[in-house]
């Protein structure tokens, strides 16, 4: 199988429901950086997809799509807010 094209970045590695921390509604972390390091940047939206497809059933994993695609902003603004700590 070839190597996925495009850049590698820095992923999570194992980016699903359960690795996450919430406080009520706000996500606040990530646990289990074990598997983290470069790679793909879709290894981390897929697992995390796919996890939320075998729970929820698939609508739930295009969810996941749709709230990116309108909060893709926010996310990147709260991202780069992180790295500059």
């Amino acid at each position: 199988m070839p190597l996925p094209q495009g850049p590698s970045v820095f992923v999570h590695g194992d980016l699903w429901q359960g690795n996450t921390l919430w406080n009520i509604y706000s996500f606040v972390g990530m646990i289990d950086w074990d598997a983290a390091g470069p790679g793909h940047p879709g290894i981390d939206l897929g697992t995390l997809r796919c996890d939320a497809a075998i729970v929820f059933g698939l609508p739930a994993a295009a969810e996941i799509l749709a709230i990116l695609a309108k909060r893709r902003d926010e996310f990147l603004c709260a991202a780069l807010e992180q790295l500059e700590q």
